[in-house]
């Protein structure tokens, strides 16, 4: 059976005085005063406790004050500058191959994108167009080039990159370069003193602790080649450490 969503509305009643026609008088309350929003309407003497600075560049909706006078809140830092910390929810992608293998990330790759607090791209996005419409999704993006990358592209994005969450280092690369026999090899080689290290390039999954070190492959969410499905991946950040997590999804 379908699981349902009842919603409940919910009723206060403020205690105040009561008109002989039974409605209620406004408490007198500063508390009250401070909830009603950022000023007293027009039609009512300003009383001490009751004004709230005005939201910057924002019409308070109630009243019509214009608090567009007020110069807007300053953007946030570029992800690159940011300082984060512990917890939080990373989605991890790579190997998406846009638009060669498809104009946009399937859906619920997508949906699941917006939900997280930073995504993290290993590289063979090919253009950055694919750049842009994963930054469009609404979350910080931090990405590095791979092999198969245009022009415009190698010239925007370094080969690796160091994330640190709180305590934990959170390193990113390809895989394609380097001394291994396997792209998993080539990455471990890459980095040293991390707690996990994301790839990309081989489009097959992994998510395994090697020598301390989890070893993070999201796998494709466009492209599975021989892997019996396609996936994208999730990390957790706690105080505890990083943990990962491999969603795997069909698509026709």
């Amino acid at each position: 059976m379908a699981a349902e969503r009842s919603v409940y509305h919910a009723v206060v009643v403020l205690s105040g005085s009561v008109k002989s026609d039974g409605s209620v008088l406004s408490p007198q309350s500063s508390s009250w005063e401070a909830w009603l929003n950022e000023s007293d309407p027009p039609d009512r003497p300003e009383r001490p406790g009751s004004y709230r600075p005005p939201i910057p560049g924002r019409i308070n909706l109630r009243t019509g004050a214009d608090n567009s006078q007020f110069p807007p809140l300053p953007p946030p830092p570029p992800a690159e500058d940011r300082i984060w910390t512990p917890p939080l929810t990373i989605g991890v992608l790579a190997d998406t191959h846009m638009p060669s293998r498809g104009q946009e990330l399937p859906y619920l790759v997508a949906h699941a994108m917006r939900a997280v607090d930073l995504i993290l791209h290993a590289g063979d996005l090919t253009t950055l167009d694919a750049l842009e419409r994963i930054r469009r999704l609404g979350p910080p993006v931090l990405a590095v080039r791979g092999n198969m990358e245009s022009l415009d592209v190698r010239m925007r994005l370094p080969t690796q990159r160091i994330v640190e969450v709180g305590p934990w280092r959170i390193d990113i690369v390809h895989g394609d370069g380097g001394i291994g026999r396997t792209t998993a090899e080539r990455a471990r080689r890459s980095f040293h003193d991390v707690a996990c290290i994301i790839f990309g390039h081989s489009h097959e999954p992994m998510n395994e602790q090697v020598e301390g070190v989890l070893l993070f492959n999201p796998g494709s969410p466009t492209d599975r080649r021989k892997e019996p499905s396609f996936s994208y991946g999730l990390l957790h950040v706690t105080d505890a450490g990083v943990t990962g997590e491999i969603v795997r999804f069909q698509r026709d």
